[in-house]
């Protein structure tokens, strides 16, 4: 299943999507054709779950 990400190209803001390959994940530009490979998905899940939590630390200070 295709993700997209509406007008994020580093090159020209067109609308990338998200796949996946033989080689693992990757994000292309559906006007400009600019591929960039992604890191594993379990690097993004570990990020996530780092963010929330500072995100949640940060809001119980105030």
């Amino acid at each position: 299943m295709l993700k997209w990400r509406l007008k994020a190209c580093a090159r020209c803001s067109g609308d990338l999507f998200i796949d996946r390959d033989i080689d693992g994940w990757f994000e292309q530009c559906l006007q400009c054709s600019y591929r960039c490979e992604l890191k594993d998905i379990k690097d993004f899940k570990k990020t996530a779950i780092a963010v929330a939590d500072r995100r949640i630390n940060w809001n119980e200070e105030d």
